[in-house]
Protein backbone atom coordinates (compact mmCIF):
# COMPACT_ATOMS: atom_id res chain seq x y z
CA UNK A 1 0.00 0.00 0.00
CA UNK A 2 1.43 3.43 -0.96
CA UNK A 3 2.35 5.55 2.13
CA UNK A 4 0.78 8.14 3.32
CA UNK A 5 1.94 11.62 4.77
CA UNK A 6 2.03 11.81 8.43
CA UNK A 7 -0.93 13.56 10.16
CA UNK A 8 0.11 14.07 13.87
CA UNK A 9 2.01 17.17 13.44
CA UNK A 10 1.84 19.83 10.64
CA UNK A 11 5.72 20.62 10.42
CA UNK A 12 6.21 17.06 10.75
CA UNK A 13 8.11 16.07 6.90
CA UNK A 14 8.61 12.15 7.82
CA UNK A 15 6.28 9.69 5.76
CA UNK A 16 4.45 7.27 8.47
CA UNK A 17 3.31 3.72 6.74
CA UNK A 18 -0.19 3.02 6.69
CA UNK A 19 0.63 -0.77 6.84
CA UNK A 20 2.02 0.48 10.28
CA UNK A 21 -0.67 2.24 11.98
CA UNK A 22 -2.42 -1.09 11.35
CA UNK A 23 -0.02 -3.03 13.49
CA UNK A 24 0.15 -0.43 16.04
CA UNK A 25 3.52 0.82 15.56
CA UNK A 26 4.87 3.95 13.31
CA UNK A 27 8.45 4.24 12.28
CA UNK A 28 9.46 7.96 10.95
CA UNK A 29 12.17 8.74 8.35
CA UNK A 30 13.35 12.11 7.82
CA UNK A 31 13.89 13.11 4.45
CA UNK A 32 14.31 17.10 4.82
CA UNK A 33 15.14 17.67 8.77
CA UNK A 34 13.55 20.70 10.10
CA UNK A 35 15.06 22.57 12.77
CA UNK A 36 12.43 23.82 14.87
CA UNK A 37 11.34 19.60 14.79
CA UNK A 38 12.68 17.41 17.28
CA UNK A 39 11.14 13.53 17.50
CA UNK A 40 12.75 12.19 20.66
CA UNK A 41 10.97 8.50 20.43
CA UNK A 42 11.73 6.43 17.36
CA UNK A 43 8.34 4.55 16.94
CA UNK A 44 5.62 5.19 19.20
CA UNK A 45 1.83 3.28 19.48
CA UNK A 46 -1.21 4.49 17.77
CA UNK A 47 -3.88 5.10 19.95
CA UNK A 48 -7.70 3.05 19.68
CA UNK A 49 -9.00 5.99 18.42
CA UNK A 50 -6.67 6.47 15.32
CA UNK A 51 -6.14 2.90 14.78
CA UNK A 52 -10.50 2.79 14.05
CA UNK A 53 -9.46 5.37 11.28
CA UNK A 54 -7.95 3.35 9.30
CA UNK A 55 -9.56 -0.62 9.61
CA UNK A 56 -13.00 -1.71 8.91
CA UNK A 57 -16.17 -1.00 10.85
CA UNK A 58 -17.91 -4.59 11.83
CA UNK A 59 -20.36 -5.89 9.45
CA UNK A 60 -23.68 -5.35 10.96
CA UNK A 61 -25.89 -7.86 12.54
CA UNK A 62 -28.58 -8.81 10.49
CA UNK A 63 -31.75 -8.00 10.85
CA UNK A 64 -34.16 -10.87 11.60
CA UNK A 65 -36.92 -11.73 8.80
CA UNK A 66 -40.45 -10.62 9.44
CA UNK A 67 -42.77 -13.23 9.72
CA UNK A 68 -45.93 -11.29 8.89
CA UNK A 69 -49.36 -13.51 8.60
CA UNK A 70 -50.29 -15.20 5.21
CA UNK A 71 -52.51 -12.77 3.17
CA UNK A 72 -55.97 -14.37 2.79
CA UNK A 73 -56.38 -16.51 -0.45
CA UNK A 74 -58.50 -14.58 -2.86
CA UNK A 75 -60.48 -16.66 -5.68
CA UNK A 76 -60.67 -15.22 -9.12
CA UNK A 77 -63.36 -16.67 -11.67
CA UNK A 78 -63.22 -15.84 -15.59
CA UNK A 79 -66.58 -16.17 -17.40
CA UNK A 80 -67.54 -15.41 -20.82
CA UNK A 81 -71.00 -14.78 -21.82
CA UNK A 82 -71.96 -16.18 -18.37
CA UNK A 83 -70.01 -19.08 -18.48
CA UNK A 84 -66.86 -20.01 -16.34
CA UNK A 85 -63.48 -20.27 -18.51
CA UNK A 86 -62.14 -23.12 -16.83
CA UNK A 87 -58.82 -23.96 -19.12
CA UNK A 88 -55.90 -21.59 -18.62
CA UNK A 89 -55.77 -17.99 -19.47
CA UNK A 90 -53.30 -18.41 -21.99
CA UNK A 91 -54.93 -20.72 -23.93
CA UNK A 92 -58.65 -19.43 -23.73
CA UNK A 93 -56.72 -15.68 -24.94
CA UNK A 94 -55.26 -17.96 -27.93
CA UNK A 95 -58.35 -19.03 -28.70
CA UNK A 96 -60.13 -16.37 -28.92
CA UNK A 97 -57.57 -14.75 -31.13
CA UNK A 98 -57.93 -17.75 -33.55
CA UNK A 99 -61.55 -17.54 -33.75
CA UNK A 100 -61.75 -14.26 -34.82
CA UNK A 101 -59.51 -14.90 -37.66
CA UNK A 102 -61.15 -17.50 -38.45
CA UNK A 103 -64.25 -15.52 -38.75
CA UNK A 104 -62.36 -12.42 -40.99
CA UNK A 105 -60.88 -15.69 -43.08
CA UNK A 106 -64.86 -16.92 -44.00
CA UNK A 107 -65.82 -13.48 -44.25
CA UNK A 108 -63.66 -12.43 -47.22
CA UNK A 109 -65.74 -11.54 -50.45
CA UNK A 110 -63.59 -13.99 -53.05
CA UNK A 111 -65.14 -16.71 -50.67
CA UNK A 112 -68.82 -15.27 -50.29
CA UNK A 113 -70.10 -18.31 -52.65
CA UNK A 114 -68.78 -20.37 -49.41
CA UNK A 115 -70.82 -18.77 -47.02
CA UNK A 116 -73.86 -21.16 -47.57
CA UNK A 117 -71.47 -24.06 -47.84
CA UNK A 118 -70.11 -23.41 -44.34
CA UNK A 119 -73.50 -22.32 -42.58
CA UNK A 120 -74.88 -25.71 -43.97
CA UNK A 121 -71.76 -27.89 -42.50
CA UNK A 122 -70.97 -28.84 -46.51
CA UNK A 123 -66.78 -28.07 -45.55
CA UNK A 124 -64.88 -30.32 -43.64
CA UNK A 125 -61.98 -27.06 -42.17
CA UNK A 126 -60.37 -29.65 -40.04
CA UNK A 127 -59.56 -32.01 -42.77
CA UNK A 128 -58.79 -29.02 -44.95
CA UNK A 129 -56.41 -27.65 -42.92
CA UNK A 130 -54.46 -31.23 -43.16
CA UNK A 131 -54.59 -31.66 -46.49
CA UNK A 132 -53.53 -28.06 -46.85
CA UNK A 133 -50.49 -28.51 -44.94
CA UNK A 134 -49.70 -31.93 -46.35
CA UNK A 135 -46.42 -33.00 -47.52
CA UNK A 136 -46.73 -36.07 -49.83
CA UNK A 137 -43.18 -37.27 -51.08
CA UNK A 138 -40.88 -35.82 -48.01
CA UNK A 139 -41.09 -35.13 -44.59
CA UNK A 140 -42.67 -31.66 -43.05
CA UNK A 141 -39.00 -30.62 -41.99
CA UNK A 142 -37.78 -30.91 -45.87
CA UNK A 143 -37.74 -27.96 -48.14
CA UNK A 144 -37.50 -27.47 -51.63
CA UNK A 145 -37.95 -25.40 -55.35
CA UNK A 146 -40.82 -28.01 -56.45
CA UNK A 147 -42.16 -28.23 -52.83
CA UNK A 148 -42.42 -24.58 -52.91
CA UNK A 149 -43.93 -23.95 -56.17
CA UNK A 150 -46.82 -26.78 -55.45
CA UNK A 151 -47.39 -25.00 -52.34
CA UNK A 152 -47.79 -21.22 -53.75
CA UNK A 153 -49.91 -22.43 -56.15
CA UNK A 154 -52.20 -24.53 -53.97
CA UNK A 155 -52.49 -21.42 -52.08
CA UNK A 156 -53.40 -18.96 -55.15
CA UNK A 157 -55.68 -21.77 -55.87
CA UNK A 158 -57.45 -21.80 -52.73
CA UNK A 159 -57.46 -18.17 -51.95
CA UNK A 160 -58.76 -17.34 -55.69
CA UNK A 161 -55.64 -15.92 -56.43
CA UNK A 162 -55.05 -16.79 -59.86
CA UNK A 163 -54.02 -14.24 -62.31
CA UNK A 164 -57.07 -14.70 -64.41
CA UNK A 165 -57.97 -12.48 -67.05
CA UNK A 166 -61.41 -11.64 -65.08
CA UNK A 167 -59.36 -11.05 -61.75
CA UNK A 168 -56.67 -9.19 -64.12
CA UNK A 169 -59.92 -6.53 -64.83
CA UNK A 170 -61.23 -6.22 -61.50
CA UNK A 171 -58.64 -6.29 -59.20
CA UNK A 172 -55.05 -6.03 -60.02
CA UNK A 173 -54.48 -3.72 -63.07
CA UNK A 174 -57.65 -2.20 -64.93
CA UNK A 175 -55.99 0.27 -66.31
CA UNK A 176 -54.24 -2.34 -68.57
CA UNK A 177 -56.79 -5.09 -69.07
CA UNK A 178 -59.86 -3.48 -71.01
CA UNK A 179 -63.36 -4.48 -68.90
CA UNK A 180 -64.93 -5.27 -72.09
CA UNK A 181 -62.30 -8.25 -73.11
CA UNK A 182 -63.96 -12.13 -72.34
CA UNK A 183 -62.31 -15.60 -72.52
CA UNK A 184 -59.42 -15.58 -75.24
CA UNK A 185 -60.36 -19.23 -75.62
CA UNK A 186 -64.27 -19.43 -76.30
CA UNK A 187 -64.77 -15.61 -75.97
CA UNK A 188 -68.44 -16.32 -74.39
CA UNK A 189 -67.90 -14.94 -71.02
CA UNK A 190 -65.03 -13.16 -68.43
CA UNK A 191 -62.14 -15.66 -67.58
CA UNK A 192 -63.27 -16.71 -64.07
CA UNK A 193 -61.85 -19.57 -61.85
CA UNK A 194 -65.98 -20.69 -62.26
CA UNK A 195 -65.61 -19.90 -65.92
CA UNK A 196 -62.98 -22.28 -66.79
CA UNK A 197 -64.65 -25.28 -66.06
CA UNK A 198 -67.29 -24.57 -68.34
CA UNK A 199 -64.96 -23.13 -71.14
CA UNK A 200 -65.86 -25.53 -74.17
CA UNK A 201 -62.10 -25.32 -74.85
CA UNK A 202 -60.89 -26.80 -71.26
CA UNK A 203 -63.72 -28.77 -70.62
CA UNK A 204 -63.35 -32.04 -71.57
CA UNK A 205 -59.63 -32.14 -69.83
CA UNK A 206 -61.00 -31.05 -66.77
CA UNK A 207 -63.85 -33.67 -66.76
CA UNK A 208 -61.08 -36.09 -67.50
CA UNK A 209 -58.75 -34.97 -64.69
CA UNK A 210 -62.13 -35.25 -62.38
CA UNK A 211 -62.72 -38.72 -63.26
CA UNK A 212 -58.53 -39.59 -62.77
CA UNK A 213 -58.96 -37.82 -59.40
CA UNK A 214 -61.66 -40.51 -58.29
CA UNK A 215 -59.91 -43.12 -59.41
CA UNK A 216 -56.83 -42.42 -57.58
CA UNK A 217 -58.27 -41.89 -54.45
CA UNK A 218 -60.38 -45.20 -54.88
CA UNK A 219 -56.83 -46.80 -55.72
CA UNK A 220 -55.29 -45.01 -52.47
CA UNK A 221 -58.06 -46.25 -50.10
CA UNK A 222 -58.38 -50.17 -51.45
CA UNK A 223 -54.47 -49.72 -50.48
CA UNK A 224 -55.15 -49.20 -47.04
CA UNK A 225 -58.53 -51.20 -46.64
CA UNK A 226 -57.39 -54.25 -48.04
CA UNK A 227 -54.65 -54.34 -45.27
CA UNK A 228 -57.41 -54.88 -43.07
CA UNK A 229 -60.10 -57.95 -42.42
CA UNK A 230 -62.97 -56.34 -44.08
CA UNK A 231 -60.94 -56.37 -48.00
CA UNK A 232 -63.93 -54.16 -49.34
CA UNK A 233 -63.78 -51.86 -52.33
CA UNK A 234 -65.13 -48.60 -51.52
CA UNK A 235 -65.85 -47.91 -55.19
CA UNK A 236 -68.44 -50.64 -54.75
CA UNK A 237 -70.23 -48.74 -52.22
CA UNK A 238 -73.42 -46.83 -53.80
CA UNK A 239 -72.57 -43.57 -51.97
CA UNK A 240 -68.94 -43.23 -53.38
CA UNK A 241 -70.37 -41.91 -56.87
CA UNK A 242 -73.14 -39.75 -55.04
CA UNK A 243 -70.56 -38.01 -53.57
CA UNK A 244 -70.69 -33.72 -53.68
CA UNK A 245 -67.00 -33.65 -54.65
CA UNK A 246 -67.83 -35.95 -57.97
CA UNK A 247 -70.18 -33.88 -59.24
CA UNK A 248 -68.59 -31.71 -61.90
CA UNK A 249 -69.74 -28.27 -62.15
CA UNK A 250 -71.81 -26.71 -64.89
CA UNK A 251 -73.92 -23.82 -66.26
CA UNK A 252 -76.86 -24.74 -64.32
CA UNK A 253 -74.81 -25.25 -61.10
CA UNK A 254 -75.40 -22.46 -58.65
CA UNK A 255 -72.42 -20.47 -57.13
CA UNK A 256 -73.43 -22.10 -53.60
CA UNK A 257 -72.81 -25.67 -54.43
CA UNK A 258 -70.21 -28.35 -53.55
CA UNK A 259 -68.60 -29.17 -56.79
CA UNK A 260 -65.18 -31.06 -58.15
CA UNK A 261 -64.31 -27.15 -58.42
CA UNK A 262 -64.29 -26.65 -54.80
CA UNK A 263 -62.54 -30.12 -54.14
CA UNK A 264 -60.16 -29.16 -56.89
CA UNK A 265 -59.78 -25.71 -54.32
CA UNK A 266 -58.82 -27.41 -51.74
CA UNK A 267 -62.22 -27.58 -49.46
CA UNK A 268 -62.69 -30.98 -48.04
CA UNK A 269 -66.39 -32.25 -48.35
CA UNK A 270 -68.12 -33.50 -45.11
CA UNK A 271 -69.80 -36.15 -46.67
CA UNK A 272 -66.58 -37.58 -47.79
CA UNK A 273 -65.15 -37.62 -45.21
CA UNK A 274 -68.18 -39.21 -42.94
CA UNK A 275 -67.99 -41.77 -45.76
CA UNK A 276 -64.01 -42.65 -45.21
CA UNK A 277 -64.40 -42.70 -41.79
CA UNK A 278 -66.40 -46.47 -42.32
CA UNK A 279 -63.15 -47.39 -43.59
CA UNK A 280 -60.08 -46.02 -42.42
CA UNK A 281 -58.41 -44.30 -39.39
CA UNK A 282 -57.97 -40.62 -39.36
CA UNK A 283 -54.23 -40.63 -40.48
CA UNK A 284 -54.92 -42.18 -43.19
CA UNK A 285 -58.01 -40.16 -44.37
CA UNK A 286 -55.52 -37.54 -44.34
CA UNK A 287 -52.87 -39.41 -46.13
CA UNK A 288 -55.41 -40.38 -49.09
CA UNK A 289 -57.34 -37.07 -49.65
CA UNK A 290 -54.03 -35.31 -49.22
CA UNK A 291 -52.24 -37.54 -51.75
CA UNK A 292 -54.81 -37.73 -54.36
CA UNK A 293 -55.78 -33.88 -54.34
CA UNK A 294 -51.57 -32.95 -54.50
CA UNK A 295 -51.57 -35.23 -57.57
CA UNK A 296 -54.58 -33.95 -59.07
CA UNK A 297 -53.35 -30.17 -58.67
CA UNK A 298 -50.24 -31.14 -60.14
CA UNK A 299 -52.09 -32.15 -63.22
CA UNK A 300 -54.04 -29.60 -63.33
CA UNK A 301 -51.09 -27.05 -62.78
CA UNK A 302 -48.91 -28.93 -65.61
CA UNK A 303 -51.72 -29.96 -68.05
CA UNK A 304 -54.51 -26.81 -67.98
CA UNK A 305 -52.34 -23.60 -66.12
CA UNK A 306 -48.74 -23.76 -67.84
CA UNK A 307 -50.61 -24.25 -71.71
CA UNK A 308 -53.46 -21.47 -70.63
CA UNK A 309 -50.51 -18.71 -69.59
CA UNK A 310 -48.27 -19.44 -72.87
CA UNK A 311 -51.60 -18.32 -74.74
CA UNK A 312 -52.51 -15.39 -72.54
CA UNK A 313 -48.80 -14.26 -73.07
CA UNK A 314 -49.20 -14.23 -76.83
CA UNK A 315 -52.22 -12.16 -76.35
CA UNK A 316 -50.64 -9.77 -74.35
CA UNK A 317 -48.34 -9.26 -76.69
CA UNK A 318 -50.77 -8.88 -79.37
CA UNK A 319 -52.25 -6.21 -77.25
CA UNK A 320 -49.40 -4.45 -76.44
CA UNK A 321 -49.20 -5.57 -72.71
CA UNK A 322 -45.55 -5.77 -72.18
CA UNK A 323 -43.79 -6.46 -68.86
CA UNK A 324 -42.47 -2.89 -68.64
CA UNK A 325 -45.68 -1.74 -68.39
CA UNK A 326 -46.90 -4.40 -65.96
CA UNK A 327 -43.86 -3.31 -63.51
CA UNK A 328 -45.26 0.23 -64.00
CA UNK A 329 -47.77 2.14 -61.05
CA UNK A 330 -51.40 1.33 -61.73
CA UNK A 331 -51.74 5.53 -60.75
CA UNK A 332 -55.37 6.55 -60.41
CA UNK A 333 -57.05 2.89 -61.00
CA UNK A 334 -55.79 1.94 -57.95
CA UNK A 335 -59.16 3.45 -56.71
CA UNK A 336 -60.80 0.96 -58.53
CA UNK A 337 -59.36 -2.11 -56.72
CA UNK A 338 -62.36 -3.78 -55.09
CA UNK A 339 -62.22 -4.82 -51.28
CA UNK A 340 -61.56 -8.11 -50.39
CA UNK A 341 -63.29 -8.05 -47.30
CA UNK A 342 -67.33 -7.48 -46.90
CA UNK A 343 -68.22 -9.36 -43.84
CA UNK A 344 -71.92 -9.49 -42.84
CA UNK A 345 -70.83 -11.33 -39.10
CA UNK A 346 -67.53 -10.53 -38.31
CA UNK A 347 -69.12 -11.32 -34.72
CA UNK A 348 -69.61 -15.09 -35.31
CA UNK A 349 -66.71 -16.02 -33.17
CA UNK A 350 -68.51 -15.12 -30.09
CA UNK A 351 -71.42 -17.41 -30.61
CA UNK A 352 -68.98 -20.13 -31.12
CA UNK A 353 -66.79 -19.52 -28.18
CA UNK A 354 -69.70 -19.09 -26.49
CA UNK A 355 -71.00 -22.56 -27.29
CA UNK A 356 -67.98 -24.60 -26.65
CA UNK A 357 -67.62 -23.60 -23.03
CA UNK A 358 -70.36 -25.73 -21.31
CA UNK A 359 -68.93 -29.03 -22.68
CA UNK A 360 -65.32 -27.99 -22.04
CA UNK A 361 -64.34 -28.85 -25.68
CA UNK A 362 -61.82 -26.42 -28.22
CA UNK A 363 -64.02 -24.49 -31.03
CA UNK A 364 -61.73 -25.50 -33.11
CA UNK A 365 -63.53 -28.56 -33.15
CA UNK A 366 -65.41 -27.66 -36.69
CA UNK A 367 -67.39 -30.80 -37.05
CA UNK A 368 -69.34 -30.35 -33.62
CA UNK A 369 -69.36 -26.30 -33.12
CA UNK A 370 -68.01 -24.27 -36.33
CA UNK A 371 -70.49 -25.72 -39.06
CA UNK A 372 -73.49 -25.44 -36.71
CA UNK A 373 -73.54 -21.70 -35.91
Amino acid sequence: MTDLPCVLKSHHLSWVSLKSLQTGQAKFSRSDPHPFHELNAVGFHVTDALRCIFTLAPAPRPIPPLSPEPAPAVSLTLSWAHHPITSATRTFVRSLLQAQTFNKLIALARWAHLQPLHDQGFINWHYTSLVFNYHMDSPKTHTSFEFSKRHTFAAKLLMNELPLLGRLQSCRRPDLYDPSWNCIFCSQDKETLQHLWVCPTWQPLLQLLMNETQATLALLINSFVSDSSLNLDIALDPSWSLLTCWIYPSSTTADCSFTFASFMQGFIPQDLIALLQQYLPKRHISHCIGTALTIAKDSFRHHYWKPRCTEFAKFEYAKGITRSRKLTSPGQHSSGITAHRTSPSVTRWKSWIAHSLPTVTNWVDFRIYINSL
